[in-house]
């Protein structure tokens, strides 16, 4: 997502929480008088940072937040097939079974997974199947 926002010309600060107060009130002051969309992307909420600065407490009070959850097993399967597919690969129904139930719960790692998967594939000339995803699986 964060990659998306600042390809479209939004500024992203990734771990907001451990930037200093004074870039974060310098990046929402930019962004309101450019019209730039700011994206501040943290583990937890602005109210349990330790923010110095009480101008910027009332920035981050008033911004919209917006809580990403795990993927559960629809969006897993989802996003496999199409990270695979933008690959030019496809998942066997049995493989994206058996991957879904593994997985780690993180977008990172279902991206790092069809990366793994499509090069493995490529490098055996095989199918995204149920024998190469036990292989990407377990190394």
């Amino acid at each position: 997502m964060a990659r998306y926002f600042s390809g479209q010309n939004g500024t992203v600060i990734d771990e907001a929480e451990a930037a200093p107060a004074e870039t974060l009130f310098n990046a929402w002051n930019r962004s309101q008088e450019s019209g730039v969309p700011l994206l501040l992307i943290s583990r937890w909420q602005p109210a349990e940072w330790n923010i110095s600065l009480p101008d910027l407490q009332s920035r981050l009070g008033a911004a919209l937040l917006l809580d990403i959850a795990p993927p559960d097993d629809e969006m897993i399967e989802q996003l496999l097939q199409k990270q695979l597919a933008d690959r030019g690969a496809a998942i066997s129904m049995d493989a994206l079974s058996y991957v879904k139930r593994r997985i780690e719960r993180s977008f990172a790692a279902i991206e790092k997974f069809a990366r793994s998967a499509n090069a493995m594939a490529l490098a055996e000339n095989a199918p995204v199947n149920l024998t190469l995803v036990k292989k990407v699986l377990e190394s």
